[in-house]
């Protein structure tokens, strides 16, 4: 959950996307994510980590859920 990221600023760009941005000196060299998912099926799509340095890297995920524990 969103609500359990206390070192995290959360906006909501769009309707599926969001976009998080650390408390500095909480998560390295990245200084904002992008996140978008598909709500109707409660997956991650895609992520974009943007590094202080300038460095940006996109991946794309599938059957990713939301919330699901890890095993």
């Amino acid at each position: 959950s969103f609500s359990e990221l206390s070192d995290m600023k959360i906006r909501e760009a769009g309707k599926n996307e969001f976009t998080l941005q650390p408390k500095k000196g909480t998560a390295g060299t990245i200084v904002k994510v992008f996140l978008e998912v598909d709500s109707e099926n409660s997956l991650i799509k895609r992520v974009k980590l943007v590094h202080g340095n300038g460095n940006e890297a996109e991946i794309t995920l599938q059957n990713i859920k939301l919330g699901e524990p890890l095993k």
